[in-house]
């Protein structure tokens, strides 16, 4: 196991970044942080930070995202049977642009929403300042057209069964010019019992089956960031009590060869 020394926003500290997985098995990547980590797509690559946020802050925030307001949640709160709170681009990649843009409005409107997931919120510059650091790259908003994509969403996740996120299939869309994808979860609450996020060394497109591919099973902890690469098969199971895995959600991507900068979405 390799570990990198790098600092976070608002810690008095140097953290250590715990490359996973902790296994010796040749089947996965553990890739040094700024080099091929991630962007060697050979294998299954996980990026682990226990503790990026403590137990507190999370609090905090869930505390917050409970006083969300928006029209489209059938209870005012965290707690209803709403999946999601805000707008992914994969859920409108065949709808067009613009009733993305119009719904993003909306939930940027509720300043409780837009005080977790906003461009330049807390959270937010915590985890966009990481990936600058970690990566020695600038980080911006994605855009389409020249507006700004969202940068986050919320999520409460029960079970996912197999699926890939993958920006190349939109073809309607300037993200799907986009090299790479990977997919940034920090855990604000977990169930007492499942959830593991588990990743396969296999892509929507490989002959591979699920039931032979290596794989990756992770518990995520309170507090803790992971990021994979969304273009693998991936799925969460089942959690419970129902509602407790909570998780802020987002993309990032190196922008195309020859451009530095790396490009955020959710």
């Amino acid at each position: 196991m390799r570990q990198t020394s790098l600092s976070k926003e608002g810690a008095s500290h140097h953290q250590a970044v715990t490359l996973q997985p902790e296994a010796a098995d040749s089947r996965f990547v553990d890739a040094p942080l700024a080099g091929k980590m991630l962007l060697d797509e050979q294998g299954v690559a996980v990026l682990r930070v226990p503790g990026f946020f403590d137990a507190d802050r999370c609090r905090q925030i869930l505390d917050v995202l409970r006083q969300v307001r928006h029209e489209g949640l059938p209870s005012p709160n965290l707690d209803s049977d709403m999946y999601t709170l805000g707008i992914t681009q994969g859920s409108h990649a065949n709808r067009g642009p613009d009733e993305y843009f119009n719904k993003l409005q909306a939930w940027a409107n509720d300043p409780a929403f837009a005080a977790v997931t906003g461009k330049n919120s807390a959270p937010m510059r915590s985890i966009h300042g990481f990936f600058q650091e970690a990566f020695a790259r600038p980080v911006e908003p994605a855009k389409q057209g020249g507006r700004e994509l969202g940068q986050g969403v919320i999520r409460a996740i029960d079970y996912v069964g197999p699926h890939v996120d993958d920006v190349s299939l939109h073809s309607n869309w300037d993200v799907n010019r986009l090299r790479h994808q990977f997919a940034w979860n920090l855990y604000l609450s977990v169930g007492e019992h499942g959830g593991q996020t588990v990743v396969y060394g296999r892509t929507l497109d490989s002959k591979v089956d699920l039931r032979t591919a290596p794989q990756l099973r992770m518990m995520p902890s309170v507090g803790e960031l992971i990021v994979f690469n969304s273009r693998l098969v991936h799925e969460v199971l089942v959690s419970s009590p129902a509602k407790r895995r909570i998780s802020i959600n987002g993309m990032f991507s190196p922008k195309p060869r020859g451009q530095q900068d790396i490009v955020t979405w959710s």
